[in-house]
């Protein structure tokens, strides 16, 4: 058995306080004579002895009851651990949670001040000359040590909410780390967290509670009141492809996270700081909602925007930033051989929103051939060394190059051999010229989902009546887009397959673009396939990030231009005044961006180089999963840690050593007292 208070065993002198009264109180008999004494002597020896017997009782009694209060007061307990350290002579950690969800209403104010509460009073009850050691997320800095109980007392005053949420395994990691920096013993660590224990961040493993070097916990439940809350859980375009002009489709997906109903409540949507519509959403109890609405910006720029909903208390999920880059029209580049494809021509020449520009092969301008975005070689046999390298210079720097082959030579010499095999590693085999119909297309590719919601008939899909067999290449990977057999079938004999060298892309067709070897050129697939070939440039910047990301944020290098690693690049909040200087990388075809988890506060950025030239702008939002109302109680996370000897749950935060006893003690000091009482009114 041990004490969590043994200072106070200093009061067991108090038990020597009954036997000196007892001692001081010796009566003195009066005599009185009488004839015959001799029955009365008896008597009186009797109740003499009686009395002495009942006196000495009473004083244990008094002696137990003394006893018992001091060893009450010095709160002893039997440990759970052998060999730890009790908690006043431990280094103490106190973790509290401020992430979103302690915006939560409680019985006093909201749950993050009542985890304040419980923090001081933690705090307060610990030796006042021990060092401690507070944190919370952030995780910053001034949390990776021990300080004085004034000064974890002053910042806890000033903790505020953090966009960070964090599981008990880094909790965990980041207590140990402070721990073993400080040298404290494993015997002697004791941290205490603070939290509402919000299930979408603490999952209920067996395994996140094994005994390691972390020492002992302390869990205090903060649990709020009901409430309702609604949240903006995610948002989507219906075009991934974006053109001014056009309506883009906004989709977004709120939830009423409570049962109760909500009617009328506006939805209002931002464009540069400027309201551009509102519009009215009703929540029944418990439901999701996917809601489109209209979403159109007329002219090309970089935009900034934010759709949001009125929702208290909690706030962080209201808002949701996203941004959009509209570019200049797509400028497509036509390089034929001899005659050009009508049908390219027809396609793209009368379309305002292309760019189209028509060159023969041996009077090409190569200065269009930079500025351009997709590339069609028509019917090209063997470009010059000097078109081949400048082609794998458009590729690799991210664009986009489709092939149609041209009709078989006298020589039996497949054509664009050295284009093909620089850029992918292998050209054309064999030409057939069997009659065949197409049998799959690949409907989920966004070259045909834009378009296509299912897979079409096969009678519906082109015929082909001369190939050339596609390369396979295993150090370039390709996706097939049209196949001459089911998707399932092996090896797969296809159409038009889109290589991806480098992270540039090129789409390289088997069949000649006429008549005599195809009816695709009068196929409304010819149409789908073009079009989107123009306006899809790969996998291009997400409209919105979470806050405190550490990966990489990628962006196509044809977005940036000419690409220096010497150019300071800076990332600045719409509006703000204060920049940060990322880490910018060219990996292949892309531009790699690191913000090393720095941007932690929701809004619109601007990515850009000095002097203040935005190249992109990119939008963060807060994680959703705070969103999310359900917490453990105290109940279940007693049942949770009860397997587990360090780790226990106390609901007011008061302190434990243990198994303690100071209520067996408190109880012996009634009874003594209650047998004090006894023998004093039977001695009356």
């Amino acid at each position: 058995m041990r004490f969590a208070h043994p200072e106070i065993l200093w009061f067991l002198f108090a038990v020597a306080v009954p036997p000196i009264i007892h001692l001081l109180r010796l009566r003195r008999y009066k005599r009185i004579y009488f004839s015959n004494v001799r029955l009365l002597e008896q008597i009186e020896q009797e109740k003499k002895r009686s009395s002495r017997l009942r006196e000495i009782a009473v004083m244990l009694a008094r002696m137990a009851a003394i006893a018992c209060v001091v060893l009450a007061f010095a709160r002893p307990f039997l440990p759970e651990n052998a060999g730890t350290a009790p908690v006043s002579q431990s280094l103490v950690s106190v973790y509290v949670d401020n992430s979103f969800s302690m915006q939560a209403p409680s019985r006093g104010a909201v749950l993050l001040e009542e985890a304040k509460t419980q923090a001081e009073r933690i705090l307060r009850d610990l030796p006042p000359d021990r060092p401690v050691h507070l944190f919370t997320n952030d995780f910053s800095g001034f949390e990776t040590g021990f300080i004085s109980q004034d000064e974890a007392l002053r910042r806890l005053r000033d903790i505020d909410y953090s966009p960070l949420s964090r599981s008990f395994d880094q909790i965990r990691a980041f207590q140990k780390r402070v721990c073993e920096e400080a040298s404290v013993a494993q015997t002697a660590r004791l941290c205490y967290c603070i939290s509402d224990f919000q299930k979408s961040t603490l999952a209920l493993r067996a395994e996140a509670l094994r005994e390691d070097s972390s020492g002992r916990f302390v869990f205090v439940p903060v649990q709020g009141v009901d409430y309702a809350n609604l949240s903006m859980d995610s948002l989507s375009l219906d075009m991934p492809v974006l053109q001014a002009g056009r309506d883009m489709g906004l989709r977004i997906r709120l939830t009423n996270r409570s049962d109760r109903e909500q009617l009328q409540v506006p939805l209002r949507v931002y464009v540069q700081g400027r309201q551009a519509g509102v519009y009215p959403v009703d929540f029944k109890a418990g439901e999701e909602v996917e809601m489109r609405i209209p979403f159109r910006l007329e002219e090309k720029g970089l935009y900034g925007c934010y759709v949001e909903i009125a929702d208290y208390p909690v706030e962080f999920d209201n808002r949701l930033y996203f941004s959009i880059n509209i570019k200049d029209a797509p400028r497509i580049l036509h390089i034929y051989e001899g005659e050009a494809e009508t049908s390219l021509r027809k396609l793209f020449a009368g379309d305002s929103l292309f760019v189209y520009t028509a060159q023969e092969v041996h009077r090409l301008s190569f200065d269009a051939l930079a500025s351009s975005g997709l590339v069609i070689l028509d019917k090209v046999r063997e470009p010059s060394s000097a078109l081949v390298a400048a082609l794998v210079r458009h590729v690799r720097g991210g664009g986009r190059l489709a092939v149609l082959p041209p009709a078989p030579s006298e020589n039996s010499q497949a054509p664009l051999q050295e284009l093909l095999t620089t850029l992918i590693g292998s050209g054309y085999g064999a030409f057939h010229t069997d009659e065949i119909r197409l049998r799959s297309l690949n409907h989920t590719h966004p070259i045909f989902a834009l378009a296509l919601a299912q897979v079409p008939e096969t009678r519906l899909l082109p015929q082909v009546k001369g190939r050339y067999d596609l390369p396979e290449t295993p150090h370039t990977p390709y996706t097939a887009l049209m196949s001459f057999s089911a998707a399932s079938v092996r090896p797969a004999q296809d159409f038009l397959r889109v290589y991806t060298p480098d992270k540039g892309m090129v789409y390289l067709f088997s069949s000649p673009l006429s008549e005599s070897t195809t009816d695709f050129g009068s196929h409304y697939s010819f149409v789908l396939a073009f079009l989107n070939m123009a306006l899809w440039e790969g996998s291009g910047p997400r409209l919105y990030e979470t806050t405190g990301t550490e990966e990489a944020l990628f962006y196509p290098a044809a977005l940036w231009g000419d690409f220096s690693p010497q150019t300071r690049y800076y990332v600045q909040a719409d509006g703000g005044r204060e920049r940060m200087i990322p880490l910018v990388r060219r990996m292949g075809a892309e531009v790699a961006v690191y913000t090393y988890g720095q941007i932690l506060e929701a809004g619109n950025y601007t990515l850009g180089e000095e002097p203040d030239r935005a190249l992109q702008s990119l939008s963060f939002n807060y994680d959703r999963r705070e969103s999310q109302p359900e917490c453990h109680g105290a109940e279940e996370l007693a049942a949770w840690t009860k397997p587990f000897r360090h780790v226990r749950v106390s609901v007011d935060g008061t302190r434990s050593e243990g198994r303690e006893l100071w209520k067996v003690f408190a109880i012996f000091a009634l009874l003594s007292a209650l047998a004090e009482t006894l023998l004093l009114r039977k001695k009356a």
